[in-house]
């Protein structure tokens, strides 16, 4: 008996330990961490950069009662290029006032071509609200920049699921030299 309670109370202590050591989840999860690499631009390229607009949804109005379904929101960004890296230079995520919640790329990065890397917003972290988007800036070495970037907000109400995409809406491109 007392070997059980023993073990019992490790693996309670245990449990705790790795509880207090985690990162939020939303920075854990996603494959972003896992396929972008380190960017190196040659000095003398030019490239064009591109800021692209994605309005995502981390909760939605449902019925005429005020009542708010919260989603989970997945954001791919896909290197459509057989060829060539894709930089990509910051992912930030805001919230329905416009204000900066949380920045998954700070560093320049590249992604190979034909990969595709995913960042993502669990159900629960409503803090975008309904209003919330994601500003990305990419940028290419060649005449294109080759992202496509998409949305997906998942959610349940009762038994009723909700799901729904959104698109990346290109500002102004800019050309520039590298730095």
């Amino acid at each position: 008996m007392q070997t059980r309670k023993l073990m019992f109370s490790i693996v309670i202590a245990c449990g705790l330990a790795s509880c207090a050591r985690d990162e939020p989840a939303a920075v854990r999860e996603g494959s972003a961490r896992l396929v972008l690499k380190p960017l190196v631009i040659s000095q003398a390229a030019e490239w064009r950069r591109r800021t692209a607009y994605v309005p995502v949804y981390s909760s939605i109005h449902w019925g005429f009662d005020r009542k708010l379904v919260d989603l989970s929101i997945t954001v791919t960004l896909r290197n459509t290029s057989t060829e060539r890296d894709l930089a990509v230079h910051s992912v930030r995520y805001y919230d329905s006032t416009g204000k900066l919640i949380r920045s998954f790329v700070d560093t320049p990065s590249s992604l190979s071509p034909m990969t595709t890397a995913d960042f993502v917003i669990q159900q629960r972290d409503t803090t975008g609200g309904v209003g919330a988007s994601f500003r990305i800036e990419t940028g290419s070495s060649g005449e294109a920049d080759d992202a496509l970037i998409e949305a997906v907000m998942i959610g349940q109400n009762g038994n009723a699921g909700v799901s729904f995409t959104s698109q990346a809406k290109d500002l102004e491109p800019q050309v520039k030299q590298a730095k």
